[in-house]
Order: structure tokens, then sequence, then C-alpha cells
């Protein structure tokens, strides 16, 4: 309990009610609580962290605002003037010389893409992104945000989720029009794990990653090759939580697409695929 005279600030409010969260997952691993109640158990207790957390969001935003809000002062009744009334040669001369703001470049949403080549060698890279368009695209049945050549040669095609790009992969009619097509290579997947306690080390991090998401699909070893934590390194100074971003290869993502949750330690939280923008060319 507080004393009356004891100021309850947000972060002292917080870390109270982030220590009752903390005490109830110590307390399902104590008691050996049956494993489809701790899972329950476990799952509200995640609830109740996000929702800490977004109302610790919101108060801060709200002491933003009250610490910026400038003070309101009350101007003195002007009495108004009449302009003068601008000739239609003027408006139009001022008009006239006012500078043009450029036009934006278009962004192009883009998660996954595919190269696309020509068995021919001397069919360029226009013509092979002529014959996408034409004769392959309609047959893809997906999403496609662009198809453009490559100065290197062939062509990239360009969709905005895993599932549609592997049903691209898998397409037959690349091959019946005399086209292969491979993943690229250049663009590897990453998430955004969401909210991760911080007093969790980033070896913590991906130790219970691999043991409960990827034991038995692939060794630690292999494990190591193809996830890597590519956001900055935290410890608990950074605050409460830690948004931790991953680079992974596309057999990985496939079997974190398994789970709608991902679980470290006691803990579990919620993840996204990063969905990164490309300017058109």
């Amino acid at each position: 309990p507080v004393a009356p005279s004891e100021e309850m600030s947000s972060n002292l409010m917080v870390q109270r009610m982030l220590a009752i969260e903390k005490k109830l997952r110590k307390a399902v691993v104590v008691e050996a609580v049956p494993s489809t109640v701790a899972l329950n158990v476990l799952d509200l207790a995640a609830k109740y962290q996000e929702l800490v957390l977004e109302m610790y969001g919101r108060i801060k935003e709200l002491e933003t605002v009250a610490q910026t809000r400038p003070k309101v002062v009350v101007p003195p009744i002007a009495v108004p003037v009449a302009a003068p009334v601008a000739s239609y040669a003027a408006v139009t001369a001022t008009a006239a010389a006012a500078p043009i703001a450029a036009p934006r470049a278009r962004k192009i949403a883009e998660t996954w893409s595919a190269i696309v080549t020509s068995n021919n060698p001397e069919e360029t890279p226009r013509q092979v992104a002529e014959r996408i368009r034409k004769d392959v695209a309609p047959a893809l049945g997906v999403r496609v945000h662009e198809v453009r050549e490559l100065k290197r040669g062939g062509a990239i095609i360009r969709t905005p989720s895993s599932g549609e790009i592997r049903r691209v992969l898998a397409n037959p009619k690349f091959k019946e029009v005399g086209l292969d097509v491979k993943e690229n290579a250049a663009v590897r997947p990453r998430v955004n794990v969401l909210n991760v306690d911080s007093s969790i080390t980033p070896k913590q991090f991906m130790e219970g990653l691999y043991k409960n998401h990827f034991l038995g699909h692939c060794s630690n070893a292999a494990f190591e090759k193809s996830v890597r934590i590519s956001s900055k390194p935290w410890n608990s100074d950074v605050g409460p939580t830690v948004n931790v971003q991953l680079e992974m290869e596309r057999k990985a993502l496939d079997i974190l697409e398994e789970s709608e949750r991902i679980y470290v330690e006691w803990f579990s939280f919620r993840w996204n695929p990063i969905t990164p923008t490309y300017a058109c060319h």
C-alpha cells in the first residue's frame, strides 16, 4: 500500500503493476501448476502486460501534452481594416511567379520479391519484364505490386506477402514460357517482436526462441546462421520493454509463422513482419 503522503507517479504505478505480473508468473513456476492451466494463466498475464504498457504510453502522451501546451493569451480586439482590392493582372502575375513543388515519388509497399531470368541469353531485361506482364502475371492469381527490368539482367516481381511470393515461385507458367524464377536472395525477411521484457538479455532471448520454436526443426548451429537480431543490443536501463527486430531466412520464417506469439522464458510476445517501402523508378 502507498502512504497518503507518497506521490504515485506514472513510473511508480507501472512498476508496481508489472511487479504483480512477474509475481504471478513466478507463482505459476514455483507451484508446479498443470501445463494447460499454466498456459492459460501466462496468456492472461501477457494480455495484462500489454494493457499496462499501453496505459503507460498513453499517460506519457498526456503528460507531454500537459507540459508542452502553451498558455492561452487573449489578444486585444483590433479594428478590422479593409484590404486594398488587387487587380486581376496582379493576382495572375503573383500566381505565375510562385514556385511549384516537385511531385513526390510514389511509394510501393513491398514485403517479398523474386528474380525472373530468361533461358534465351539474347532477350533483354525489358523484354523479360514485358513477357511477365503479358504471359505470366494474369495466371499468377496473386497481387503484384510491380514488375521491373533489372540492369544486371532479367526482371524483379514484387508481392505484398510471403504466402503470395511462395505461390509465384511454385507457379509452372514461368517454365512454360521459357523463364526461370527464384527467390530474391538480396532481401531477407525481417520481423518485429513487440514489447519484450528488457530484463531478458539478447542471449536469453535467442536461446528461448530456439528452444520454443525451432528445436526439432533444425540444429542450433543452423538456427544461429539463419536467424539473427538486427536491432541494437539492449539492457534493463532502456525501460520496461523493448522492440526486437529479427532478420532470418525464408525457411526460418515459415517455421515461425506456425505460432501467433513468440514464447521466451515464461513470457509471450506479439510479432509481425516488417514491410519495407521502395520508390518507383
